[in-house]
């Protein structure tokens, strides 16, 4: 096809999603690096509503970090209740890799349990 793909980047690995409180999803994957030659600039994040992640544009984008090995986001203003269908892909100066890992994860409707109680407690201060 005439396209150097010498430099794209692999699939991030072991993509997982699971509903937070209040309408949040949080999206963790791995990524390994292998051959310098071929680090990706950074991860995309597509949802979907349903089977598949609408791969048309991302719903978040996060940096890749020299050295790091697990990434996490969290997707946040989802419809409570929906069925949503996340998928990461890697992506480089040479392109974006076309990997078709998703996960499935409902979002959660209800939020944060509150604060049962609170007890504030004296520091020492120097010279005490």
């Amino acid at each position: 096809s005439g396209v150097d793909d010498s430099r794209s980047t692999p699939a991030p690995s072991g993509l997982r999603a699971f509903p937070r409180a209040a309408g949040v999803i949080r999206v963790e994957w791995g990524y390994h690096q292998i051959n310098r030659s071929r680090l990706p600039d950074g991860f995309r994040i597509y949802l979907g509503v349903g089977p598949q992640p609408d791969y048309s544009s991302p719903a978040a984008s996060v940096p890749h970090v020299l050295a790091r090995t697990a990434y996490v986001s969290d997707l946040i203003g989802l419809a409570p209740g929906a069925i949503y269908s996340i998928g990461v892909r890697a992506f480089n100066g040479s392109g974006e890799e076309t990997n078709t890992v998703t996960s499935l994860a409902i979002s959660d409707a209800t939020g944060p349990d509150g604060v049962d109680s609170l007890m504030a407690l004296p520091t020492a201060t120097q010279g005490d």
